[in-house]
């Protein structure tokens, strides 16, 4: 009798994870730090012989649609899989999409891949408000073999018309206090640019992590003002510095809601 009991627990057990590991041959969702913690677990086993990374930019304009691609790689046996998400951001198929489908609004394979590495394309619609956003993966080689977690890849979304351009002649570099200050949830920053070349404008929490990325984009000499909407952020003290060539201030600004 316990011989059978035995028998019939490991036969149970291998067509759990027959079924668990063939079911999803086309690909299934939920899968990523997103939802679970678990991954693929149940009858796949971690491992780095599957790896996935990121060719994605870091910062994004809300409500514009950019196309991204995972890069997947193997050194193990089995067909490649995978499950895309993002947090807040909305995920469709791009025109150059191969291998995959949409389900449950992740994109996931639309059957096993046999390549050792292969890139993903996809499209993401950042949010309509400025704040961040996060992409994550799993993917998997072998239905039966390795999966892993892709790294979460942390998004920065500014606003598209956050920036103007005053087009008056910079003598100097400057950052100004912004106003009004403290405000809810609006305010104006404006600087000085006095030569071409990078500028990016980021604001800082006071533990220094970075909580917007305002500008972060090649600009011409000039005069120019930032609307920052801070409508994503608790109230709070903030710093935010400005960046071009040689030249770095920073400067606070109180948030009160």
């Amino acid at each position: 009798m316990k011989k059978i009991i035995i028998t019939s627990f490991v036969f149970i057990f291998i067509l759990f994870c027959f079924t668990d590991t063939f079911s999803y041959p086309n690909g299934v969702a939920l899968r990523t730090r997103k939802n679970t913690l678990l991954g693929c677990g149940s009858c796949h086993v971690f491992g780095t012989t599957v790896t996935g990374s990121w060719n994605v930019q870091d910062t994004v304009v809300a409500g514009q649609t950019y196309t991204f691609s995972l890069v997947i790689t193997k050194t193990s046996s089995g067909k490649l899989g995978l499950d895309i998400a993002a947090k807040s951001g909305v995920l469709a198929l791009a025109p150059s999409s191969q291998y995959v489908k949409l389900l449950s609004g992740e994109i996931v394979q639309s059957s096993g891949i046999n390549l050792t590495t292969v890139t993903i394309n996809f499209n993401y619609t950042a949010p309509s408000s400025p704040g961040v956003d996060t992409l994550f993966a799993t993917v998997d080689a072998g239905h039966a073999g390795k999966w892993n977690w892709a790294p979460d890849k942390g998004l920065v979304v500014k606003s598209l018309s956050g920036i103007i351009n005053k087009n008056h002649t910079a003598e100097s570099f400057y950052l100004n206090q912004n106003y009004p200050n403290p405000f809810n949830p609006v305010t104006k920053i404006d600087f000085s640019i006095k030569e071409a070349g990078f500028t990016s404008l980021i604001v800082y929490d006071l533990t220094g992590k970075k909580v917007a990325d305002l500008v972060n984009e090649n600009l011409y000499a000039g005069l120019y003002s930032y609307e920052f909407n801070a409508v994503n952020l608790s109230s709070g003290v903030y710093i935010y510095t400005l960046k071009s060539g040689d030249f770095s201030q920073s400067k606070k600004f109180v948030l009160i809601k």
